[in-house]
């Protein structure tokens, strides 16, 4: 496994790590304002769902609608919870990778440099170009009445 392959399974474990600290703090959270019998019925749907949908749906239908709503709302929380943690771990990924490699533009003035200037100006007038500077809807004439 390369040194890149071992970076993506620690960042990867470490994602599932905060999201998995995320859900306890969550469910902590849930029994506090809730008690621990709505704990109980995510942790069975979340099971239930993983093992046979059939009976999850079953127990989803005989749900009253006060405790539905806060079963969506736990659910809610978890999946925004999940994926600002995913954006975060996302920004530090391509902060250590703009410390390592430099910004876009040091690393397109490095690929300038490196460059054959002959192919560079070719391909740059191949990919070129014109528009028209002339507004495209017709003006009133000055002096006319």
């Amino acid at each position: 496994m390369s040194s890149a392959d071992d970076q993506t399974t620690t960042t990867s474990s470490e994602l599932r790590a905060d999201i998995r600290r995320l859900g306890d703090l969550l469910g902590e959270t849930l029994v506090r304002q809730e008690g621990p019998e709505l704990l109980d019925l995510v942790e069975k749907v979340r099971r239930l769902t993983r093992e046979d949908g059939e009976a999850a749906a079953e127990l989803l239908r005989g749900t009253e609608l006060e405790t539905a709503a806060k079963l969506v709302r736990a659910f809610s929380t978890y999946f925004h919870l999940a994926n600002v943690t995913e954006q975060v771990h996302r920004g530090r990924e391509l902060r250590a990778r703009r410390a390592a490699e430099g910004g876009l533009l040091a690393r397109t003035a490095d690929r300038l440099k490196d460059a054959d200037p002959n192919t560079c100006a070719r391909r740059s007038a191949t990919s070129m170009s014109a528009r028209s500077s002339r507004p495209t809807r017709p003006r009133p004439r000055a002096g006319r009445s």
